[in-house]
């Protein structure tokens, strides 16, 4: 059995994370990167006119930071993807300790962008409203949820991109995503929606990471516009521990069974369906 020592461990991920941020924030991969942050900055100087639709625009806002994290899915899931139809994963799978540096590679290279990603937003957000002041205490306290949310919706990332291996569950997982993700309570009250979807979104940390952001960022106010009218901090923090600790716990588990089924074999037939469905 080779070994390989934390220093030869640390320095294979230091090498992944460098290789996964350079397309993702350079060059083209730059655009894309600002392009997320851009479209929800113009929503939010669309509807901020007049002083009532500030307050809506606002509320929008803070749930929307957090709902940045849910990003992290579409990243780790689409990244997932490309790379097992590239044999990436199959390569991983032949080297020491490979799946555990390849996972804790793309958690921390995920993590990064999608939280610059919500750095800019909130700069952005800075410059609509000048006006709008938070605390120091506020604003570390916001810094801290963001990188909690993004690091409880990452598991959901690795497990959603485990289940989606081909092209057609992959496109299904992405709308099935983006629906999840806009009945969460951040873009609209979880109120709006049907009693089924509320309680849905009540397990997973989606809901609860706009929940805490609007909580921060208004102060405690507002609270009628949240579910059940009151703001519930700790069984927030709660959930979105649960989903960091028990969603990665569960996510290596998910991990190590998707690897052993990269084989060269299964790496022909997905790359031959693909062809196959795009009339190559």
């Amino acid at each position: 059995m080779i070994k390989v020592n934390a220093s030869g461990i640390l320095t294979a991920i230091k090498v992944q994370v460098i290789a996964d941020l350079r397309p993702n924030l350079l060059g083209a991969g730059a655009f894309g990167f600002l392009t997320s942050p851009a479209i929800l900055l113009a929503i939010v100087y669309y509807f901020g006119r007049g002083k009532e639709g500030e307050t809506l625009s606002m509320h929008f806002a803070a749930g929307i930071v957090a709902v940045i994290s849910g990003l992290a899915v579409f990243q780790l899931m689409s990244e997932m993807y490309t790379e097992r139809l590239g044999g990436t994963l199959l390569r991983v799978r032949t080297l020491p300790n490979g799946p555990m540096i390849w996972a804790i590679a793309k958690s921390i290279s995920t993590l990064v962008i999608i939280f610059l990603s919500q750095i800019v937003f909130l700069i952005g957000l800075r410059l609509i409203y000048p006006e709008t002041t938070l605390t120091s205490t506020r604003l570390s306290l916001l810094i801290g949820l963001l990188l909690l949310g993004i690091a409880a919706h990452a598991p959901l990332g690795f497990i959603v991109g485990v289940l989606a291996r081909g092209t057609y569950s992959q496109l299904l997982a992405m709308v099935g995503v983006m629906l999840f993700l806009a009945s969460s309570g951040g873009p609209a009250p979880l109120g709006i929606f049907p009693r089924w979807v509320q309680i849905i979104q009540l397990g997973f940390p989606s809901y609860w990471t706009s929940h805490l952001s609007r909580y921060i960022v208004f102060n405690g106010d507002l609270a009628q516009w949240e579910l059940g009218g009151a703001y519930n901090s700790a069984l927030a923090l709660v959930i979105l521990l649960a989903w960091t600790i028990g969603g990665y716990i569960l996510a290596t588990f998910v991990i190590k069974r998707n690897f052993r089924k990269e084989t060269v074999g299964s790496l022909e037939g997905l790359q031959t369906k693909v062809r196959s469905q795009i009339g190559m």
